[in-house]
């Protein structure tokens, strides 16, 4: 299984045919929580933000995607070819192929009537396509199964107003609670995150007043912080390259100033909106992400 996993860059050779390529995997047949791409994807076939055949097995749950995806067919903003469950999931990116182009899923599909299920879930990136009768805001195409519940896309966004399956909403309505996710446990809403679209709650490792990782001897004080926080090397031998400060998405928030041999830098956060963040510290032997929280 694969559990708080990130993935960025760019992955796929279009000239290539390439086949199978998601932003975090390929072909899965296990299952995927708390984990997220971004990037772009650029291939043949079975393209998927997140994953490119999502086969037996192979249930993803908690998880997002803000690839853009350009490929042929079975092209989707999560899944590219699906067959299994999936469950609270977004999709962000651009959508682009010839066939079977879905915002979400490019082709959905089934192994078992019983158990296969898509729900409270949506997207929102620009979908375009060639062969318009299988290209959807949502889906590509269906060919069975699998019963679809509260699923959503937006349909101004998009740029398309229909779908073999889901629901379209206007920028608006998606930006709001909506109907039949959890917002109490799963997800949360705020108009300064995901640009004003519900997002998922991030699992986060509990921080003391004062951590320090014993392989690094590393330390990020205070913590939580509202004005300052200062990281200090206890090892002579290191010294500190970069340090930025990211959120929870992946986006750079500051970037700490670095001036000459240091072991220690200081970096003002009280502009920071209050929230949980990841300050990944590059030093001259390796690099690692730490939890903060401002407050």
């Amino acid at each position: 299984s694969y559990s708080n996993c990130r993935i960025e860059g760019v992955y796929g050779d279009f000239d290539q045919g390439s086949q199978n390529i998601g932003g975090l995997v390929g072909k899965n047949r296990s299952r995927i929580t708390y984990s997220y791409a971004m990037g772009e994807i650029h291939g043949d076939s079975f393209l998927g933000g997140l994953v490119g055949l999502n086969y037996a097995g192979g249930t993803v749950s908690k998880s997002y995607a803000t690839s853009d995806v350009y490929g042929l067919y079975c092209v989707g903003g999560f899944v590219g070819l699906n067959y299994e469950v999936i469950d609270n999931s977004y999709a962000r990116g651009i959508v682009s192929g010839k066939s079977e182009v879905g915002g979400f899923i490019g082709v959905n599909s089934c192994i078992s009537e019983d158990s296969d299920y898509i729900e409270k879930s949506y997207s929102t990136g620009k979908v375009t396509g060639i062969n318009v009768e299988k290209v959807g805001g949502f889906v590509g195409e269906y060919v069975g199964c699998p019963a679809f519940y509260n699923c959503l896309w937006d349909s101004v966004s998009s740029e398309l107003g229909y779908s073999v399956e889901g629901t379209g909403r206007n920028t608006q309505q998606m930006k709001s609670v909506l109907p039949g996710f959890d917002f109490n446990t799963i997800w949360s809403i705020d108009p300064n995150i995901n640009d004003g679209y519900p997002y998922l709650q991030i699992k986060t490792v509990s921080v003391r007043e004062n951590p320090e990782t014993e392989k690094t001897g590393i330390s990020l004080y205070p913590n939580p912080a509202n004005e300052f926080v200062k990281i200090t090397i206890k090892d002579q031998s290191a010294i500190i390259l970069n340090v930025r400060i990211v959120d929870l998405f992946g986006r750079l928030i500051k970037e700490g100033e670095v001036g000459g041999v240091s072991r220690e830098i200081i970096i003002p956060v009280s502009e920071i909106t209050s929230g949980y963040y990841l300050v990944r510290i590059q030093t001259n032997r390796e690099y690692l992400s730490l939890a903060l929280i401002v407050e």
